[in-house]
């Protein structure tokens, strides 16, 4: 069983709350790659979707809510979970995201859940106009992730995914335009290769890129 963990990140906090839930699902032997939206390439390998976006002004950042909308069909036919990461503060506001975007994310992935996380905040981090309205709006700097609480979240979504993956899955039928997706069988030196490198993908696009061009050039050979 492999799993997608893709979180849109704008300074770096998204991500590492990714990487932990992905860590996390792997401790329970779930296969898992971490990957931003805007390079995910590949649909059908992953048995389960973990979507998560750093909140700005009550929204998801473009990269995520697009790829949940550009991708619904395929996300739609494996359980999918959401997350956001942004209040900070020791109190997370009523509704730090607003509701009707909320609403419409589950709606398009029919997700099985949503999460709101604290977030981290550096002034050194940011740019000039995100600095500027971050001092202007008196936002707390500081690190409000809880890493029990994602750890806890994690955990029940490695539960839920090992209880339905006891019984046989249904088998879904593809639409033409998934054709390009199918699911590369790879020689167990490519696994090595992906297993070492998947934490690092987020960080380097053009490794990630590459890893899944070899994975598709594999599969079209029947490797």
């Amino acid at each position: 069983m492999r799993v997608l963990v893709s979180p849109a990140t704008k300074h770096g906090g998204t991500i590492e709350i990714g990487r932990h839930i992905a860590r996390t699902l792997r401790q329970r032997g779930i296969d898992v790659d971490v990957t931003q939206p805007e390079h995910v390439q590949l649909f059908a390998p992953y048995s389960g979707f973990v979507v998560g976006s750093g909140l700005y002004m009550g929204k998801w950042l473009p990269s995520a809510s697009e790829f949940l909308e550009e991708h619904a069909d395929a996300i739609r036919r494996q359980p999918t979970w959401l997350f956001s990461s942004g209040p900070l503060g020791d109190a997370k506001p009523v509704e730090p995201i607003r509701p009707e975007v909320r609403e419409h994310l589950l709606a398009v992935s029919s997700a099985l859940d949503h999460q709101l996380f604290g977030g981290r905040l550096r002034f050194d981090l940011l740019g000039r106009t995100d600095g500027f309205i971050a001092r202007w709006v008196k936002a707390e700097e500081g690190d409000y992730r809880d890493w029990e609480e994602i750890e806890r979240w994690a955990t029940s979504i490695a539960d839920q995914l090992l209880s339905q993956h006891d019984d046989p899955a249904p088998a879904i039928d593809k639409s033409p335009e998934d054709n390009h997706a199918t699911a590369p069988s790879l020689t167990l030196a490519v696994e090595r290769l992906t297993e070492s490198i998947r934490d690092f993908e987020t960080d380097h696009p053009d490794l990630s890129r590459a890893v899944n061009d070899l994975a598709n050039h594999l599969s079209a050979l029947g490797i």
